[in-house]
Formats: structure tokens, sequence, C-alpha cells
């Protein structure tokens, strides 16, 4: 039966080797954002076992694309015992079953799954807990999106109907939503919901969802994971093996008309090189305009052409259409096996129109080695990123803010943030961490604009007083299993110049203990 797997997954996989990734069969089910599996498929590519050139930094991911890479690399490797690979075929072992693969060992098989053999529809129910308790000076307390929940999946050929609904707490939930329990964030609720259809090369989802654009692993510059999910419309499409093109159109708040649109295109030539080119814009508009789902076509002509379209309206002046628009380039390039180099550059087109105003943009360089010995697999990470001031925001109110947070880079603008890392895993089942990290943030606040009918201004230097914080962060963590992941963290945090007080110091600290179950 090995064998057979084998061999089937050799015809199913074998033409993605090397020239790119193939079309996948069957539906698009989309790997949510935060998913920290998406770190194992990233040192797998890095240490050279995977030989199949694939989109990675346009992130949600495809289920079935992951999980495509990690075959052919099990089959070129069959006999290694890298954790990445292991793990990874612990987490994509679903889709490898249906490909003939035996189950490896440490699988866990969804709760329920039922098959109409007449009609071929196929359904999965999977249940699951995923929560961190977080023990500090002040309190004891269960950190945002700790939660306990279930997911349905029901499948027809391309078609797929995805269902995450979960109780749990969700931070500032009693501003929006109904408590189960009185005076808590602890809410029963949904942000993974949508109905795909994939055929061939391409892809469409209506849903509510999360995106990610970027190599950054402390967070990407226009659009991070760290971002919270947005209801989309996402169209995709695999071209000539080497580009992933994507475009989506989406609600900010659709009760005042705040939209916000974005399209992306990935090119992967190789194994070894990934270079993506995006663009993002917020608009407000009493319906998705589809002229924003043109992969091709460049916002600031999209507004050119609703402004020319409200001419035909006799005696009455075109209403002011403004995008606020942001493009970025990032590039990953595996230098050697092991070693993978990678930048992000954020550009807001407003800064190249208005006289003396600021420089807005944000840019970002890291590095990622990884090695196996006897000892098992090592990693080490070093990331460099720095936000101008007034970026994500404008005059005009067309803000790239979401629930409060910045679409991109999660530190916001006016920061700096080195951060570094190094792991350890002497088997699949175990891992070691230690991180350090720097963080420098001027007084520019997420939200402040810059004024054109004021004088002109800097961005380019933190202002005021500087907020530095330094900070270390040890993690042990056990995953013996698919399905079953424990882990306890100890993070302490050095501030100077607290508040932008001058002068002001604190410490903090922090306990995490983490789980995150499920069958």
């Amino acid at each position: 039966m090995r064998r057979a797997g084998l061999l089937l997954a050799f015809l199913l996989i074998a033409p993605a080797a090397h020239a790119g990734s193939e079309p996948r069969s069957g539906p698009a089910e989309w790997l949510p954002v935060r998913e920290p599996i998406r770190r194992e498929f990233e040192r797998l590519r890095a240490s050279g076992l995977a030989d199949t050139a694939a989109a990675f930094t346009t992130r949600p991911l495809d289920r079935r694309t992951i999980a495509a890479v990690t075959a052919r690399a099990r089959m070129l490797h069959p006999e290694s015992t890298n954790p990445s690979l292991v793990r990874l075929e612990r987490e994509f072992a679903r889709e490898m079953v249906d490909w003939g693969f035996d189950a490896p060992d440490g699988y866990t098989t969804p709760l329920a799954t039922v098959v109409d053999s007449s009609t071929g529809t196929r359904l999965r129910i999977l249940a699951y807990a995923d929560g961190t308790l977080q023990v500090t000076k002040d309190s004891t307390e269960f950190a945002d999106r700790s939660r306990f929940g279930g997911r349905l999946n029901v499948e027809h050929g391309g078609f797929l109907l995805h269902f995450d609904a979960y109780a749990g707490r969700v931070d500032r939930a009693r501003e929006f939503s109904d408590q189960l329990v009185t005076d808590t964030e602890f809410i029963a609720y949904s942000e993974d919901a949508y109905g795909s259809f994939a055929t061939g090369p391409f892809d469409v989802t209506l849903g509510r969802l999360g995106f990610a654009w970027g190599p950054g692993q402390s967070g990407s510059l226009l659009w991070s994971q760290d971002a919270d999910p947005v209801t989309a419309l996402q169209l995709g499409m695999t071209l000539f093996r080497h580009f992933r093109a994507t475009a989506f159109v989406g609600d900010i708040d659709a009760s005042r008309g705040a939209r916000v649109a974005g399209h992306r295109i990935e090119w992967f030539p190789s194994p070894r090189l990934t270079v993506g080119l995006s663009e993002a814009a917020r608009f407000t508009s009493s319906h998705w305009e589809p002229l924003y789902l043109v992969p091709v076509l460049p916002y600031t002509w999209v507004q050119r052409i609703l402004s020319h379209d409200q001419l035909d309206r006799p005696g009455a002046e075109p209403t002011a259409v403004r995008n606020n628009v942001m493009g970025s380039l990032d590039a990953s390039w595996r230098a050697t096996p092991g070693v993978v180099l990678h930048g992000e550059f954020l550009l807001d087109d407003q800064g190249l129109k208005v006289g003396g105003s600021p420089s807005r943009i944000g840019y970002q360089a890291g590095a990622l080695g990884t090695t196996t010995n006897g000892l098992g697999e090592w990693t080490g990470r070093l990331e460099f990123s720095r936000v101008y001031r007034y970026v994500y925001s404008v005059f005009y109110g067309e803000n790239f803010i979401h629930h409060g947070k910045p679409i991109g880079y999660p530190a916001g603008p006016d920061s700096r943030t080195l951060f570094a890392e190094g792991r350890w895993s002497p088997n699949a089942d175990w891992e070691f961490a230690l991180g350090g990290r720097q963080l420098e943030n001027g007084e520019g606040e997420l939200g402040e604009f810059f004024d054109p009918d004021s004088s002109a201004a800097g961005g380019s230097a933190l202002s005021g007083v500087v907020e530095r914080t330094r900070g270390v962060t040890a993690e042990a963590r056990w995953w013996p299993r698919d399905g079953v992941d424990l882990s306890i963290a100890a993070e302490r945090d050095w501030i100077a110049n607290a508040g932008h007080v001058d002068g002001l110091e604190e410490t903090r600290w922090a306990l995490r203990f983490a789980a995150r179950l499920h069958k």
C-alpha cells in the first residue's frame, strides 16, 4: 500500500518538480494566516528538501498546495527525520491520505467524515480547543482568541463550504457583542467562514478570512498576519506554473461604506526565488466596485475611471472619489541550502504627490538560517523593520486601520524593530526557542496624518521622546502528534522612556501556558 501511495503521489505531483506548482485538484481550503505550521513550511523550503516552486508569500495558503510540496519532499527523501518535514506530514495528512498515502505516525483523523458515494459529496467535522493563559504581575487571564469550537467542511468537486464557529475570549467583545458570561469578553463568534470554488488554475472565494502578503516573520508591511480578518470576495489564478495572481475587494466597515481592495502578483521562477508585487487601496463607496477585482488595473486609474463616469450626470458636480493607495515590493531568495534572505519595501503614493510632505515609506530586511545534524534541527532568524511616521493614515480619512490596529506592520508607524530568535528541535516532538527584540516607537501614533496645508514635515527620524522596549522570550514546546501542541513561554521586557516620558523606566514580565488540541 505504501508503494502504491508513493506511485500515485508521484503521478500527481511529479510534474510540479523544479518547474513550478501545478494547479491543485479539488476545492480550495485556506490555511488561516496565523497558523504556526506556516513556519515549518518556510523552514522546509529553506532547507532545500523541497524542490517545488510554489507561491508561499501570498497568504492565505491553499492546504493542497502545501500538502503537494510536502508529499514531493517526502518522496525525494523517504528516510528523512527532518522535524519540519515530519510536522508538515502530520498536519497535512488529511490531503495526503486522500491521494493514496498511508496515514503517517501521529496523524489525528477528523472527528467525523461522511461521504455520499452517489454524488461524491463529503462532509468533515473537526473539533478544537486553542487557548493561552497569561500570567502577569497584575492579572491572570486568557489571551485574545482563546477558544474552543468546531469546523465544518462540505466538499463537492471544486466546491467547498467552510464554517468555523467558536466560543472564546475576543478583545473588546463587550463593545460589539452580547457576552456568554456576564462582565467578560467571552462570546460566540466566527471569523473564518467562506464558500470557495476552484477549477484548474482558477479559484474564487467569498466570506470572512484573513490575508497576509510578504515573507516577514514579525509582520509584513502592506498586509500583515496580525491584521484581523475582513469580509471579502477574492479571485485567484495560477498562470504558466510560475505566477500567482490574487485580487480581492472587501469591507472595513460596511455600515459607512468603508472598503478595502488589494491585488498581488507573486512570481516564483524556481524553488529558490519568489518576488511579490502588491497594491492596496482604501476607499469609500456604497457598494463593492468590480474594477478593483481586475488584478492588472492600477488603483489610481480605477479612481480616475470612476470620477470620469460621474461626468455623465447632467447638472451635477462630480463627488470626490479618493483612494488611499499603497504599494509594496518583496522578495525571498534562498542563497544556498539552509540560508534565505528576504526583504520588503512599502510606498505610500501620497508621499510622491504633495509638495513638502514627509517620506511615507517602510522597509524590512531579514535572514533565515536552518541546518540539521545529529542533535536535531537548528534555526536562526534576524529581521529588521522600519516604518516611517504618518504611514497608514491620510487627512481625508481613508486609513489602513481595522479594529483599531494597523492592517500593515503591527508596531505601526514611527517605529523601528529588531527581532532575533534561535530555535532547536531535537526531534519532531520537541522545540526550544530563545528570542530577543528591540522595539523603538516615536511619538507618532496610528491614525496621525500629515496635513498638506501645514508646514513641511519629516518622517524619516523617530519623533519626540522615543520609547524603547528591549525584551527576551524563552519557550518550550511539545507536539507529539497532529492535534496535540502544548507550550510554555516566559517573557521579560525592559522599557526606557515609558509612555514617552523622558527617563521613566518600567519592567514587565509574563508567563504563558498555551494548548492547541484538535480532533
